[in-house]
């Protein structure tokens, strides 16, 4: 229901006419697979009964009800309750309501079966001997008095996945009792056992009069033992991720359509492990999970109990049955799948009566499953983790745990990820940290990332929604993210720091964290640096072992060296990218050149002029201020200092100097900007060659803000379209969609959307939607303008090859950003009315923006305008849990009305509003705080931080950077906190790099 005003406790309603022709040797059955949440349903006027829920299968029997001589109308009153224990409608902004789920009318014979309950234990593990267990019931023919026809029988056959018939012996036919129940143990022993590594399927077909049934089964058990899961008597590790239900046109309802593309897409990055976060899913994901191998836990529609500020119904008879009427109706219906590993009776929520009787009720109905419950608090079997802080042991002495929710995608730093999309790639190393802690961690039993899929939705006005915080994009289109999960969860793992070097040969660890295969079932193809491929298989190292692998030759040739690591039907498991040795792209690889060009100076400039180029520099700041070579632009400007973050005051030079030192034009530059001082040396060769050593510094406590990035920025005019780099890249992870590739390519323009589920191309690198915000840096594609650590060389030019050429020492990052002007809410050409207070950003649940500065008012009625000049603005600010609505003008016309800057988490330097395609001149923009609020918000505040104007035709700036620090969010992260720098620490940055100027092609 995005885009509507879902009212609570109002019902509402659906009316369909359908022509029904029953015998009398059917029963008519209106079924619904999913209606949130209180639903009523009558036929032909006649209420054929209620329910409460939102996720879960319910049905009518309706035969009684129907007419064959006319169309019978059936309608459906829906209200969505303000007090549902389930808050979907509280969730994430995104409204809930009505009919969620196919609804079907089933015909069944008078006789048939009602109730089927498959168990299958395991006797012995190792042979496959197992038993299946059934428990039925049928109905009809004088089952319901206890007086079932003595004729009927019940047949069974099985067949294995081949579709060979699996003997059953006697319980191949069955007579039920009197009152239709019947129960069936046979068993069979070498069975092929069901697991995420081998998803062997039976189906069993049930014959019962002359209806047909049929149901697919796996044969395994799970247990827990002491702090560890057993499926089939080995312990698992559960490589997890948590999922929604969300469409991108349907909002939260599911027509089962894209259940199996998801979990496709989630097993190829090595997933084997969903939890349906917060309620039951629609029965299509269970059934590709169990095709796929993947281990699901299922989770009751109950969420926040007595925590976040959330109604305290734990303890509260009223609401009971809204706990157990679903829990019940979950386990009835999902409970033969063999995928299903652990049921869940319910999310962050404090335990209570209402939830102990829902785990008794659990253990009753489905004694063969463990119990989870977050937040831990009564006698599950598994403990649930959410956001442990960073170090804290992932293991458990006494019961297994389980982070089923954890090291959170980067979303609420949407300042950051404005600035530098890089960050999606950045997140890796989180994912690499705690997957190596958990794996040597007694009674880990897993994890689950938060999340799947990002919640938003495509409406006719554009996509909206909070949370774009999943691997895939509403259009299943795999984000960077996508390819660290898949090496993260790489059931094989290479210790790329502990290769040993061997003549022309390389030895690297190899660990095999498979439950159950060895690694004799994969292939290894390595690329030497020539290109040619090699295919060999793994050594056959067993589950849970380390072993090494030999590559003959690797080191023959310069160049990285790419391996892939393929299952039996040729999947990619993994691929890296080493890269051995980059020296020669670098900063070494330019040797010395003849004698120095000339120089001259004035009181304006100093001019260096040499073979096909000509460098001028201000005499005043000592700012570059142009370099030519062959007849064009390449450098527009540079060397100014970088302190993203930080606040700084205008630049003042207390020395500019130029000399010749041997073969090079010597620049020596120092200055302040306020409180920072920089140190450049810049030298030029008779090549037109720049090298450049910087360093940045000041005090403790002397700069006001957080600190991002540090180094020096330079600019390349505003014809770059492309750019190339080699990077170190630590993880080495590979794949043209990871923004933090070693090697690569990538263009500005942003490619066109086509908005189609499950489109590849455009890649989310390269198109604008997906963001929560839209902002003026949208419009250029992401892969251009994510920033790459440990560069070595990265060129950077325009359609004929003109441009720049940096090369590095492997220790310095880079960034491409469009040039704008910053005008902070202390600047003159802002204009402020009401009370507004200069602040320092407490962080509250977001620790991330802990040091940021912005300026806030809580008066209705104080408005902030902006004089400026240019064709596109950006308004950054927050949101926040205490902030409110505003209205927005433009040049006196009102542009945005009721803008609300509630979010639970604070998120600093949110685009609040953009413009553009504007007139390029002067403009004035307005915001007005209204008074009003969302009503979860604690106040009506609002937090502004500064405005961004653009030129039509903005220069493409290159930051050079000596530090890049990670945007930690604190509570959500798995990031050492440690990393985050304010301007109360100090700055002490340096760095060195060259300059190659590139003519292109006249």
């Amino acid at each position: 229901m995005q885009g509507f005003d879902v009212r609570h406790d109002v019902e509402l309603g659906y009316r369909v006419r359908l022509d029904l022709r029953p015998t009398a040797h059917h029963r008519i059955v209106l079924r619904f697979d999913g209606v949130y949440g209180f639903a009523r349903v009558w036929v032909n006027g006649v209420l054929a009964g209620t329910h409460l829920g939102g996720f879960t299968r319910f049905e009518f029997d309706v035969t009684d009800l129907v007419r064959t001589d006319s169309p019978n109308l059936i309608a459906v009153g829906v209200t969505d309750q303000s007090e549902s224990v389930s808050t979907a409608s509280n969730y994430a902004f995104h409204p809930v309501g009505g009919i969620l789920r196919p609804v079907s009318v089933v015909v069944l014979p008078r006789t048939h079966l009602a109730m089927l309950h498959v168990q299958t234990p395991i006797e012995d593990a190792g042979a496959g001997n197992a038993r299946l267990e059934l428990d039925l019931q049928i109905v009809g023919s004088g089952a319901e008095d206890g007086h079932l026809a003595e004729r009927l029988q019940l047949r069974l056959r099985l067949t294995d996945p081949d579709g060979d018939e699996v003997y059953l012996g006697d319980a191949a036919t069955v007579t039920p009792a009197p009152d239709g129940s019947a129960r069936v143990v046979a068993a069979v022993p070498g069975a092929r056992l069901w697991s995420d590594e081998s998803p062997a399927l039976y189906e069993l077909e049930l014959v019962v009069g002359s209806a047909r049934y049929r149901q697919r089964i796996g044969f395994r058990d799970v247990r827990v033992d002491g702090h560890r899961l057993v499926v089939n008597d080995v312990p698992v590790m559960l490589r997890g991720i948590n999922r929604h239900d969300i469409h991108p046109r349907l909002g939260r309802a599911s027509d089962g359509t894209l259940e199996r593309e998801d979990l496709e897409r989630f097993r190829a990055a090595n997933i084997n492990f969903v939890r349906t976060s917060h309620y039951p899913p629609h029965p299509a994901l269970l059934d590709a999970a169990d095709e796929l191998g993947i281990y699901v836990e299922v989770e009751n529609g109950v969420c926040w109990a007595g925590q976040f500020g959330w109604p305290a119904t734990q303890d509260d008879e009223r609401f009971a049955p809204e706990y157990l009427g679903p829990l019940a109706e979950m386990i009835e219906r999902d409970r033969n799948h063999p995928s299903v590993l652990i049921w869940s009776i319910g999310n962050e929520s404090t335990w209570g009566e209402n939830f102990r009787r829902s785990f008794e009720l659990a253990v009753e109905s489905d004694p063969s499953r463990p119990v989870i419950m977050s937040f831990a608090g009564g006698p599950e079997h598994v403990i649930s983790s959410h956001y442990p802080a960073y170090g804290e042991d992932l293991g458990s002495t006494g019961r297994p745990v389980l982070h089923d929710e954890v090291v959170h995608l980067p979303v609420y730093q949407s300042g950051d990820l404005r600035r530098d999309p890089g960050i999606h790639a950045d997140w890796a190393a989180s994912l690499n940290d705690f997957m190596v802690r958990l794996y040597a961690a007694d009674g880990g039993l897993g994890i689950a990332i938060w999340s799947g899929i990002d919640e938003q939705f495509a409406l006719p006005g554009g996509t909206v929604g909070f949370g774009p915080w999943g691997i895939l994009d509403i259009w299943r289109r795999r984000k960077p993210e996508w390819w660290a999960v898949r090496s993260a969860f790489s059931p094989v793992q290479f210790a790329f720091g502990s290769i040993r070097e061997d003549g022309s040969d390389l030895e690297i660890p190899v660990v095999n964290h498979h439950s159950r295969t060895g690694l004799a079932d994969f292939d290894l193809v390595w690329r030497r640096a020539d290109g040619s491929e090699v295919r060999m298989p793994l050594p056959n190292v067993a589950p849970a072992s380390a072993g090494a692998v030999r590559l003959r030759g690797a080191l023959d040739g310069i160049g990285p060296l790419t391996l892939r690591v393929e299952g039996a039907s040729g999947r990619i498991i993994d691929e890296r990218t080493l890269e051995l040795d980059d020296r020669d792209a670098g900063i070494d690889a330019l040797p010395a050149t003849g004698p120095a060009p000339s120089w001259s100076r004035d009181d304006a400039r100093i001019t260096i002029t040499g073979r096909g180029f000509s460098i001028d520099i201000d005499a005043r700041t000592g700012h570059l201020l142009s370099a030519v070579t062959g007849g064009r632009v390449v450098l527009s400007s540079g060397w100014e200092p970088w302190a993203d973050g930080l606040q700084l005051e205008a630049w003042c030079a207390d020395r500019v100097e130029a000399s010749t030192e041997a073969d090079d034009v010597v620049i020596r530059v120092d200055g302040t900007a306020g409180a920072l001082a920089v140190t450049t040396t810049t030298r030029i060769d008779s090549a037109g060659i720049i090298s450049v050593d910087y360093r940045l510094d000041a005090a403790p406590g002397a700069l006001i803000g957080r600190s991002s990035e540090l180094g020096l920025a330079m600019g390349l005019g505003p014809e770059p379209i492309s750019t190339k780099w080699i990077a170190s890249a630590p993880l080495g992870i590979a794949g043209d969609g990871f923004l933090g590739r070693s090697r690569g390519s990538a263009h500005r323009e942003v490619s066109a959307d086509r908005r189609a589920i499950g489109e590849e191309a455009p890649g989310w690198n390269a198109v604008a939607s997906g963001a929560i915000d839209v902002s003026v840096p949208d419009s250029w594609s992401r892969d251009f303008r994510a920033g790459r650590s440990t560069v070595w060389n990265q060129t950077v030019t325009d359609a004929s090859g003109a441009g720049i050429e940096y090369l590095g020492d492997g220790s310095q990052h880079t960034r491409l950003f469009p040039a704008r002007r910053v005008i902070r809410p202390d600047n003159p050409d802002v204009s402020l009315s009401g009370a507004w207070e200069y602040r320092e950003v407490a962080g509250g649940l977001n620790q991330g923006t802990v040091g940021l500065v912005d300026h806030r008012t809580d008066d209705a009625g104080a408005t902030a305008t902006v004089r400026f000049s240019g064709s596109a603005i950006d308004c950054l600010g927050a949101l926040g849990p205490d902030l409110g609505v505003v209205d927005i003008e433009l040049d006196g016309v009102e542009v945005a009305s009721g803008v609300d800057l509630f979010s639970p988490v604070d998120c600093s330097g949110h685009t609040l509003f953009s413009a553009q395609d504007l007139n390029d001149g002067d403009h004035e923009l307005t915001i007005s705080v209204t008074g009003r609020s969302h009503r979860w918000s604690a106040g009506s505040a609002m937090r502004l931080q500064a405005f961004e104007v653009f030129a039509p035709r903005p220069d493409v700036q290159l930051a050079v950077l000596a530090e890049r620090i990670y945007p930690v969010s604190g509570s959500f992260d798995w990031v050492d906190p440690a990393v985050s720098k304010t301007g109360a620490d100090g700055v002490h940055a340096s760095g060195s790099f060259r300059i190659r100027l590139l003519p292109g092609i006249a």
